[in-house]
């Protein structure tokens, strides 16, 4: 992967996709997110594209605030 694989959609899904492929191996980090996403990946990772896309293509398809649901975590 490289930084231009990031100006397409389906650049950004292969880096959200490895990134919390990795993030479900690591013994430290995938309890809090199993806790927390539980049954709902398809979604969050649905949200992770739609927020990156919208950040590095300028393409709004985000909804909503990221920071709203993570300040407690």
């Amino acid at each position: 992967m490289t930084k231009s694989d990031l100006h397409h959609l389906s650049g950004i899904r292969i880096l959200v996709d490895q990134s919390y492929r990795k993030v479900r191996q690591n013994d430290l980090l995938k309890n809090i997110f199993e806790t927390i996403i539980q049954y709902r990946w398809e979604d969050h990772l649905e949200k992770m594209y739609q927020f990156w896309q919208t950040v590095l293509l300028d393409e709004h398809t985000f909804q909503g605030s990221p920071f709203v649901p993570h300040p407690h975590l």
